[in-house]
């Protein structure tokens, strides 16, 4: 063998162990929040990628597990979510059709701070949506954030109407946007969704599922249009839907099927309760 080459053996065999002991010391004394490697920005990771998307966004979605699975308390902070989301973000910015990186922002809902977090998150989620445009599950999420989080319910009623549209979909989604439409003063809407629906679906079970929605939703709206005219006829709006009957404006409440009727819940909205279960007679013995 050469002696150069030797040489340059053995002066690589030296670096390399002098590194890994510098890395055992740095993994021993940082916290676990700083030993992801730094990466540059997501327009220079785009421009590099070429044909290696694939490759370069599962490492950087590894490293996000990691920095989640290496911490030392159970508790994510707000620093540990921070950095995931930022990995998160690049790793999509990179693969957009890559789902497990949504599925992992999700799961971040549950931990986010306020507001801006969750729509931080909706954000990724939408424009993922984009991508994977077969994939009802992604405007699911979001819509349920925009829901359960935010209360926003005619952006969660938009979510779900696409999200039931997409071909193979569940389209019971149509009922839950028609109820978010609904919760939004919007049923119109709801029942224009219904009503699309039902021209696209040959499906017996599902239109009937549709139709009934539909009923219900029709007549929901019938009686949110009462409640405007009982409000401009005595500028008070009513505390009971029976109200509507007394004052000449209806003249009765329609009828739902399996013991549901209609209610005014406190703020005044047109809902749906069931009829409560009769109680059971004692036996004398």
């Amino acid at each position: 063998m050469n002696w150069r080459w030797a040489i340059l053996i053995v002066i690589l065999l030296t670096v390399q162990a002098i590194s890994l002991t510098k890395l055992r010391v740095y993994y021993k004394q940082t916290e676990d929040i700083q030993r992801t490697i730094p990466l540059p920005p997501e327009n220079f990771l785009k421009l590099i990628r070429l044909e290696f998307s694939g490759l370069l966004s599962d490492i950087i979605f590894i490293q996000a597990q990691e920095t989640l699975g290496n911490r030392k308390t159970k508790e994510i902070t707000p620093e540990t979510a921070g950095q995931v989301m930022s990995l998160i973000e690049r790793t999509v910015a990179i693969d957009p059709y890559f789902l497990d990186p949504y599925y992992l922002s999700q799961a971040f809902v549950w931990y986010s701070r306020g507001p801006d977090e969750i729509r931080r998150i909706n954000q990724l989620l939408i424009s993922g949506a984009g991508y994977r445009t077969w994939d009802p599950d992604l405007l699911f999420y979001a819509g349920f954030n925009y829901y359960f989080f935010l209360k926003e319910y005619r952006q969660a009623g938009d979510l779900f109407s696409q999200a039931a549209k997409i071909p193979g979909g569940w389209t019971g989604l149509a009922g839950l946007a028609a109820k978010m439409y609904q919760k939004g003063r919007d049923t119109a809407s709801g029942i224009v969704l219904l009503k699309s629906m039902l021209l696209r679906t040959t499906d017996k079970e599902i239109r009937k599922y549709l139709e009934i929605r539909l009923d219900q939703y029709q007549k929901m709206y019938y009686l949110e249009s009462a409640v405007k005219v009982y409000q401009e006829r005595f500028m008070i709006p009513p505390r009971h839907i029976e109200e509507l009957v007394a004052a000449d404006i209806i003249p009765s409440i329609p009828v739902l099927p399996k013991g549901q009727k209609f209610y005014l819940d406190i703020q005044g909205n047109v809902d749906i309760e069931k009829e409560a279960a009769p109680k059971s007679k004692s036996i004398d013995k």
